[in-house]
């Protein structure tokens, strides 16, 4: 059996019915802005894959999560998760999107200083890595 891809596209629809059912009544919980999915490294082709993971999808997810905190007064939001690089959920620096997943999310979530951003800094910048690991064909993506 292969693993059970689920589209980016059909989480930002699940999303929004989600933020749809936080509004009335209202529910005790945190709106959650999702990074992706991917159990393979667990559960191998058992697992289940959110595929075409991108960033523009990201920043929608952001954008949506944004914009229905602002219409219901609400605070504070879930970010999750952050590093579960074991099931393919994460926003933290990485080759397949450099800083741009963190970026997406501080331009729709934060006022840009007069002065721009500082700017992002890898190892490679200050002399250290490249942390190069061993191809895991076990790993690769799914092409549908």
């Amino acid at each position: 059996m292969l693993a059970r891809p689920i589209d980016r596209d059909a989480i930002l629809v699940r999303n929004a019915t989600h933020l749809r059912t936080l509004r009335v009544p209202p529910q005790l919980g945190l709106p959650n802005l999702a990074t992706g999915w991917d159990d393979r490294p667990w559960h191998g082709d058992r697992g289940t894959v959110v595929y075409g993971r991108t960033v523009p999808l990201f920043r929608k997810i952001c954008e949506d999560a944004k914009r229905f905190a602002d219409e219901n007064g609400i605070k504070r939001l879930g970010l999750a998760p952050l590093n579960e690089w074991g099931e393919g959920s994460y926003l933290e620096p990485c080759k397949e999107f450099g800083f741009e997943m963190y970026d997406a999310l501080r331009d729709v979530f934060c006022d840009k200083p007069a002065q721009g951003w500082p700017p992002n800094i890898t190892p490679e910048d200050i002399g250290l890595g490249p942390y190069d690991y061993p191809k895991m064909p076990h790993l690769s993506l799914i092409h549908i």
